[in-house]
């Protein structure tokens, strides 16, 4: 009996194997997207009753990707709503699922959490409002006109950080606030920001 003999059922067991093997992947993929479909549920289904399931499920949505859980405009009252939550993991879910709807509409709402203690919270706050520089430093300029000294002096550093000259006279106007803190923050911030030969800067003098 010589090799030849053998050629036709190994050939056969090669090809079943490579079919059975194809079908295994199959299966495992069809499992893949099945959980996949079951585990990308809306915010708005996700147990949120107490504060130990508040808490659980924020924990799931941060350890799964962007768009795990969908979200959409008619989620932002909720999810300002648990922005407000007293639980650090719940705020930072809540701006993390706002990062994902693309309106401006709810940024008002959301700049105390550049305040947040937790700076998971901060952090995030700071990075939605940065990714929409326009709308973020329209906010802004109303911010430094305000009366919120701590959120004035957070604002400062931002400006300086996307280094926005269009902000200089606002700043400016700061330098005769009743508060030494923003009067020197507003110094400083105008010190990085201007350039030696902005007019606005010998206006001032």
């Amino acid at each position: 009996m010589n090799l030849y003999t053998f050629s036709i059922p190994l050939t056969m067991f090669k090809d079943r194997g490579s079919f059975y093997l194809m079908m295994l992947k199959k299966f495992f993929v069809s499992i893949l997207l099945i959980i996949l479909f079951f585990s990308c549920t809306t915010v708005q289904k996700l147990p949120m009753s107490t504060a130990e399931e508040r808490n659980a499920s924020a924990l799931r949505i941060l350890e799964n990707p962007p768009g795990t859980f969908p979200v959409s405009q008619s989620d932002i009252p909720l999810l300002l709503e648990y922005s407000r939550d007293d639980n650090p993991a719940v705020r930072q879910m809540a701006v993390y699922q706002l990062l994902q709807i693309d309106t401006a509409s709810f940024f008002p709402d959301i700049l105390p959490l550049l305040l947040d203690r937790d700076l998971s919270v901060s952090r995030n706050t700071e990075e939605l409002l940065l990714n929409n520089r326009k709308e973020a430093l329209s906010l802004f300029a109303d911010v430094l006109k305000g009366d919120n000294t701590e959120l004035k002096l957070v604002v400062l550093d931002l400006l300086v950080k996307v280094h926005d000259s269009e902000s200089l006279r606002d700043i400016i106007e700061l330098f005769s606030d009743e508060n030494e803190l923003i009067v020197d923050k507003a110094i400083s911030a105008a010190s990085k920001i201007a350039h030696v030969n902005d007019k606005i800067l010998y206006e001032t003098l």
